[in-house]
């Protein structure tokens, strides 16, 4: 009974309802192509050419990326004091910046 009202309401469909629908379909395909490219396919080919210019880095990851390893160096680099006078703050204010720049040397 169900299916052939179902069936019954895709006869009443107006060719521009279709034509709507299968444009909307279309959008939405669209955007969802665009948005996989953003978030997933760009930042992997990102990564690629720069491993293949020696520079190794943390691996991609989509929602999270480096926050929970930023916020346990940040939490490590806050618990060793500075000794006095010390005017070096770069590895207690961002520590990860720092570990990459010791780790890869300053291409910039």
């Amino acid at each position: 009974m169900m299916a052939t009202r179902a069936l019954l309401a895709l006869r009443e469909v107006s060719s521009w309802q279709g034509l709507a629908g299968a444009a909307a379909a279309a959008v939405l395909l669209w955007l969802a192509a665009r948005t996989l490219e953003w978030a997933w396919w760009t930042p992997l080919r990102l990564d690629r050419a720069l491993r293949a210019q020696g520079l190794r880095g943390t691996r991609y990851r989509l929602f999270t990326g480096d926050v929970r390893e930023d916020a346990r160096r940040n939490r490590e680099a806050r618990t060793k004091p500075l000794p006095l006078g010390c005017h070096d703050i770069i590895a207690r204010v961002q520590p990860m910046f720092h570990d990459l720049v010791k780790e890869n040397g300053n291409i910039g």
